[in-house]
Formats: C-alpha cells, structure tokens, sequence
C-alpha cells in the first residue's frame, strides 16, 4: 500500500506535470536564424552568464564563440509572448562532424566513441531569462525538450552536456543522464566541468512516461528541424 509521503509524493508530480504542460502551450519553439533573433539569444546569454558570476574565463564568451556558425550546429531560442524567454544550442557530433566544445575538453571520450561510429546530440550555451524562471518553474526541463527532439529527429543514439557539478542532480533525476567524466578542469570555464551522457533508446521511454511533455510529433518535429517545411527564414513551432 503507498504510504501518506508516497501519495502526496505522486500527487505534487502530477501537479507539476500538469503546469509544465500548460506551460508548453505558451511557448513558441524557434529555430534562430534572424539577426534580431541573433541579437535575443546574444543578449540573454550575457545576462544569465552574468548572472551566474561569468564562468567563462574569457570574458569574451559570453555572447558567442566559434561554435555558433559550425555546420552542425543549431541554435533554438524559447519565446513566450513573443519575448525570448530561454536558448540551448545544439551539436549534431558524429566522425564526419566532431565540432563541438566537448570534443575540445573531453578529446580521450570523443576519440574512442567517435572511432565506434557512435552519434552524439549535444546541448551547450543553455540559458534562461530569470523573470521567466521565476514565473514557469518547468521552462529549464521545457528548454531541453528540444535536445530530445533533435536526437530523434536526426536519429541521433546519445544525448550529452557538459555541466557544473551542482547541476548534475537536475540531469541525472530528469533525464536519465549518468556522468562519464567527472571534474574535469577545461579552457574556457572557470569551474571544473562533468560530462554527462543518456542512452536516448534506453532512457527516453522512461523520461515521456515521466514527463509526458516532453513528447512530439514527427509533424512538429519536422516543422523545427525539417528545411523542407521552411516557408520563410523564421521557423516557429507551438507547443
């Protein structure tokens, strides 16, 4: 029989899950292609890193680096009421396309999995606008929904990131994702960084049973990522 904790346990995740999907109906998704768009992501970078005590080293991070225009590379921005309300970018990384800021700060993990033909969907530049945070608790987990979505539309097999140790509880409980090195000292950010990596096969079935939200269509799927359904430069797909 579940216990008083375990019922009101389930019934808190019910809720939450509730409001995350009301949320997500607020939200739209976006590929960012436009130089206004650009200027959104640019700019709520530099705040949230800001925010967070710039952990770039260099300084100079804070809005871009080369990553932004590699070919397999993508960046997305969440807007709600037509404000940019959050960023991830994603890295499609496979033998042929290996540019990614991981590749440079975990060579010894790439060489061997690359070498095994293994493909990689990984999320870095992850930002969130604090009014929005406040107000949508759920917009961080509604941001890397995004990430699943790629990796099954590019049949992508692993989802990774690179995060700060106090972040890694949020990964690990969300998203099935488990450490593969742990902190590593890297260039370009002030704290040691772990590299978590989730078996999108394995673990996604559990994260939509969880989290339902996280789910797509292939139709809305196609509409993000798909250069066939692009009408104009502006890709805006409702949650």
């Amino acid at each position: 029989m579940p216990t008083e904790k375990d019922q009101k346990t389930e019934k808190n995740h019910e809720g939450f899950v509730e409001r995350s999907t009301r949320v997500l109906g607020l939200i739209d998704f976006r590929k960012i292609t436009t130089p206004r768009e650009i200027d959104d992501v640019q700019r709520l970078r530099f705040e949230a890193y800001t925010r967070e005590n710039n952990v770039f080293s260099d300084k100079g991070l804070l809005r871009t680096d080369k990553y932004d225009n590699e070919p397999n590379t993508e960046i997305f921005g969440l807007y709600i009421d037509g404000r940019i309300a959050s960023s991830v970018r994603l890295h499609r990384v496979t033998a042929e396309t290996p540019q990614t800021p991981s590749n440079l700060y975990f060579p010894e993990f790439f060489m061997t999995r690359l070498a095994m033909g293994h493909r990689f969907l990984e999320a870095t530049r992850f930002c969130a606008a604090s009014e929005f945070t406040a107000k949508y608790p759920s917009l961080h987990i509604l941001t890397l929904r995004v990430c699943f979505m790629a990796a099954l539309h590019y049949d992508m097999q692993f989802a990774l990131c690179s995060v700060r140790a106090e972040h890694s509880a949020f990964y690990r409980r969300y998203f099935e994702f488990r450490p593969v090195i742990v902190g590593k000292k890297v260039p370009t950010i002030s704290v040691p960084a772990n590299l978590f990596v989730g078996d999108i096969e394995k673990s996604f079935g559990k994260v939509v049973q969880r989290l339902p939200f996280m789910n797509s269509t292939e139709e809305e799927r196609r509409a993000l990522f798909d250069g066939a359904f692009q009408a104009t430069r502006l890709r805006v797909v409702n949650g």
